[in-house]
């Protein structure tokens, strides 16, 4: 499929430094929970190479030309940035290019950890609480006007102070599994990416305009449920947009059953018995979770739910993906065509069976000087 692109350069505050950028070649990963960056290289020439600094905001603006002729043939704003790193290169024929890293918008989540004392109510410590109300403080109370040493953290946080970008925060509905974890003094991203394994559904932070951002919780999943329906999305040999599969199940080293030990000493000690998804009593797999950090059994059932799910068995279905007339990454809807980003739940069909994946994340890979196929696309799944 035949591509256009280009990117928008900001200044940190928003104002526009660059209108009109057309890299070298560029590649970025959209996912569903991980700051994954853009790189893009210019030559030595560029216009843009004298005013390109760390902590502007870069917006990756792309076209499909196959569809120029409804609303996704527009150019869509494909990936969000900040501009973090710079490397200089100069070749054996004497060519200088400048190459850049921007990871994207959840990396701001990265900039701020929990930075409240242990124990405190509801903002470094939660009791059997709706997960998106437990995402929602946490931000709340880390990266916004509300995170100041007045309200009773450690340090001012409000990243609309000094950094310039503002973190709005979507109305709080209380969806969501409910959940207890201890998070004092824990990176913010990392703990809201933990958290996200027993949540119930994802969390996204999405550019709005200028230097603003807004964080919401998406129940369920961050994308839409495509496993069946007018738009339904299928990869497998049959309809040629599945290549190079393969299947590998892996069982050593699984557990299905977690003692989950707290607080306390000897007889004293609470524990909690959690038992995992796959659990039954003909497949009964101990696993020790030392949770001594933790104080009440809610915080540790959501830990050995957590430490679970990360040793459950492993069906591992890996595959390349072909762009096709009917089948193809677009962020937009396309009438009459498939269409598929980070967050969807999809099926694939592969050796006789049929699994659901959540797409995880999507990785666009743009280098005009191999061939006219230039654009390639390629996904990274997870199991539901």
């Amino acid at each position: 499929m035949p591509y256009e692109f280009f990117i928008k350069h900001l200044n940190r505050d928003g104002t526009i430094k660059n209108a009109y950028i057309v890299p070298l070649r560029a590649r970025y990963t959209n996912s569903v929970a991980n700051d994954e960056p853009l790189t893009f290289t210019l030559e030595e020439g560029a216009a843009a190479v004298t005013n390109l600094a760390e902590w502007d905001i870069i917006l990756f603006y792309i076209r499909n030309l196959e569809l120029e002729m409804s609303n996704a043939g527009d150019f869509i704003l494909d990936f969000v940035g900040i501009l973090r790193d710079t490397e200089v290169q100069t070749d054996g024929d004497g060519v200088t290019t400048y190459s850049y890293t921007c990871p994207n918008e959840k990396h701001l989540l990265r900039l701020r950890s929990i930075l409240w004392p242990a124990d405190t109510s509801n903002r470094s410590d939660f009791d059997n609480v709706a997960a998106e109300t437990v995402l929602k403080t946490l931000v709340q109370y880390n990266a916004t006007s509300d995170a100041t040493t007045g309200n009773g953290r450690w340090q001012d946080g409000d990243l609309s102070s000094g950094m310039g970008y503002t973190i709005s925060i979507e109305t709080d509905a209380g969806q969501g599994n409910s959940i207890g974890e201890a998070l004092s003094g824990d990176n913010l991203l990392e703990a809201l990416q933990q958290l996200r394994r027993d949540a119930g559904g994802d969390w996204s932070i999405k550019y709005q305009s200028g230097a603003t951002f807004l964080f919401s919780f998406h129940l369920g999943q961050l994308g839409s449920d495509k496993t069946s329906g007018a738009n339904a999305v299928t990869f497998s040999l049959a309809k040629n947009n599945l290549r190079n599969p393969r299947l590998k199940r892996q069982n050593r080293g699984t557990a299905t059953r977690a003692l989950v030990a707290g607080q306390g000493s000897e007889d004293a000690r609470i524990t909690r018995d959690v038992n995992g998804a796959d659990y039954a009593t003909n497949n009964d797999i101990e696993l020790f979770v030392d949770a001594r950090d933790l104080p009440k059994a809610s915080q540790l059932d959501t830990r050995g739910a957590i430490k679970l799910d990360e040793r459950r068995p492993k069906i591992l279905i890996d595959f390349d993906v072909n762009q096709t007339s009917d089948t193809f990454y677009s962020r937009v809807a396309v009438t009459g065509r498939k269409t598929y980003r980070e967050g969807d739940l999809v099926k694939a069909v592969y050796a006789g069976e049929t699994f659901t994946r959540k797409i995880k994340s999507v990785s666009v890979s743009i280098n005009p000087s191999t061939s006219s196929d230039y654009v390639q696309i390629s996904i990274d799944t997870e199991a539901v």
